[in-house]
């Protein structure tokens, strides 16, 4: 994490928030309450206000509020510079020139190799030989910091998947001054525009339905489980359901992550996966806490 406060140029003031966030995302659920990060974020008014407005349950909307800013600030700590979306205008309109010199020059298409024929390559390729300065939005361009706007980005995405809403600039404001305290609101205003908060949206509810489909799909493979117990085959021709009542929730979900392994499709098994170990994460906290 300690090179990410080098190479991409964040001030010294961010590096005691390090420690603050991996005391915090390490504490069982009782324990985060009394950490500095929590009480840190918490005792943001902006979150007070958002409370009082939204009328949720203080304790737990704030045990969420600490959480989502931890991994906002977790993922800028470990961002590389080439982590940063930025482009300057001259940069656009060089790859605009290299494309439209490419498409001129290009041989039939039944000349081309793989997927070089594939008609989506080449509407990318005209689509990038009509691209200008204009397209690139003022958050990706490199004037200022592109380091705040990016964290700014970030923390309205992990606040919209969190609360399936949207932020107000007082409380993107509040997070970003944790590490840059002379941040005014009219600079986040400028990053977090309504088109941002928008696209903060969608982001966290494609997320969110990732999400359910990988619980769908463990639902689908606790379904199809057979009779088995760890280590021991299983004759495949007198499969019964396996007498779950009598197991842990933890092994159960050792059972279940076994199945997912044996998934072909990639992308379902990796999410699945996930979620799975994110279940065995909270089935732990519950136990530490004394469950």
């Amino acid at each position: 994490m300690l090179e990410s406060v080098v190479a991409i140029d964040l001030p010294v003031e961010i590096i005691h928030l390090i420690q603050n966030v991996t005391v915090f995302q390490a504490a069982s659920r009782s324990e985060k309450q009394r950490t500095e990060w929590f009480l840190i974020c918490s005792s943001s008014n902006s979150l007070v206000n958002w409370n009082n407005r939204e009328f949720i349950d203080n304790r737990l909307n704030n045990i969420e509020f600490a959480a989502l800013a931890a991994r906002a600030y977790t993922a800028l700590f470990e961002l590389s510079k080439q982590g940063i979306p930025y482009c300057v205008p001259s940069s656009v309109i060089a790859v605009s020139s290299l494309a439209t010199k490419l498409m001129s020059s290009l041989p039939h298409n039944s000349l081309l190799p793989g997927l070089a024929k594939d008609p989506d390559f080449l509407k990318g390729l005209a689509d990038l030989s009509q691209l200008k300065p204009s397209d690139v939005h003022g958050h990706a361009s490199g004037r200022g910091k592109p380091v705040i706007r990016w964290l700014i980005r970030k923390l309205a995405e992990e606040f919209c998947y969190s609360f399936a809403r949207e932020p107000t600039v007082s409380i993107i404001g509040d997070l970003v001054r944790l590490g840059w305290p002379t941040v005014a609101d009219r600079s986040i205003r400028n990053t977090f525009t309504s088109e941002l908060s928008l696209q903060a949206l969608e982001t966290a509810r494609i997320r969110r339905d990732n999400d359910n489909k990988s619980k769908t799909i463990a639902h689908q493979v606790i379904s199809g489980l057979p009779s088995t117990s760890k280590g021991i085959a299983v004759n495949q021709s007198s499969v019964e359901p396996i007498a779950f009542k009598s197991m842990s929730d933890e092994l159960i979900l050792e059972l279940i992550e076994e199945q997912a392994k044996t998934l072909n499709n990639e992308s379902i098994k990796l999410r699945l996966i996930s979620f799975i170990k994110a279940m065995q994460y909270e089935e732990q906290e519950y136990l530490d806490d004394g469950n």
